[in-house]
């Protein structure tokens, strides 16, 4: 192989993985909540830090805050759990 087909590949391959870290950067910026989580994910974290998850407690949390800015998807979730019978 020649010096100059070698440079070209190399260039190519350091051109992949800088696109390739530039989708992760973005795919790690958007409000995509992670595998587990529920829509109130990002909602919960902003309205309700230090809040310990499960038996309801950030959805009664987050009921306490319904005047606050909360996610349409959020919002409709918290509603829907006020609406259960308990």
């Amino acid at each position: 192989m020649s010096r100059h087909r070698i440079t070209l590949l190399t260039i190519a391959g350091l051109a992949i993985v800088i696109l390739s870290f530039g989708i992760t950067l973005t795919l790690l910026r958007t409000n995509v909540p992670p595998p587990g989580r529920g829509v109130c994910y990002f909602d919960a974290e902003k309205l309700c830090p230090g809040v310990q998850p499960g038996e309801g407690r950030i959805l009664e949390c987050l009921s306490r805050q319904m005047d606050k800015p909360i996610s349409d998807a959020c919002r409709k979730a918290v509603e829907d759990y006020l609406k259960r019978p308990r």
